[in-house]
């Protein structure tokens, strides 16, 4: 009698299960938030076609920056989730801190897009903010690979 067969996805060398399974949590993490926070995609357009008409960069509206706020708090929380699974089955440090690194620059991303909705930081520090925590996420990361690649 032949050996039952096993999905192609978990016999492929290199397939990450867990990060499949990410991209449909993403999917429903999408789609709550826009039940929770809807935002009309005529209110989309009229922003951009009032920054063609001005010429200049206007504010986004109130709905789309709080979509976003939440969206990127839920990733950022999804991603602690999925480090902590990798952690449980295993799986490579590079993964599990490639995780821990994106929730902490989502947190970073969601939490200054909620302090430029309320107006206190402008666009220019918002960007500058985010550029600064790419940085600081990256060299971050990359330390703790370094300390880890002895041990694991």
């Amino acid at each position: 009698m032949a050996a039952p067969r096993r999905s192609r996805v978990i016999e492929r060398e290199g397939t990450d299960i867990v990060g499949l399974l990410s991209a449909g949590a993403i999917l429903i993490i999408l789609a709550v938030d826009y039940i929770l926070n809807p935002v009309s995609p005529s209110t989309i357009l009229d922003w951009i076609e009032r920054m063609g008409n001005l010429n200049m960069f206007l504010k986004p509206p109130m709905a789309l920056l709080t979509f976003f706020e939440y969206f990127f708090y839920a990733v950022a929380v999804w991603s602690i989730l999925v480090a902590a699974i990798r952690v449980m089955m295993g799986m490579p440090w590079r993964r599990i801190t490639g995780d821990i690194a994106g929730a902490l620059f989502t947190f970073l991303l969601a939490f200054l897009i909620g302090r430029y909705a309320a107006n206190a930081i402008s666009v220019t520090s918002l960007v500058a903010y985010v550029v600064i925590g790419v940085g600081f996420v990256i060299i971050l990361q990359s330390a703790v690979n370094y300390a880890l690649r002895e041990r694991y």
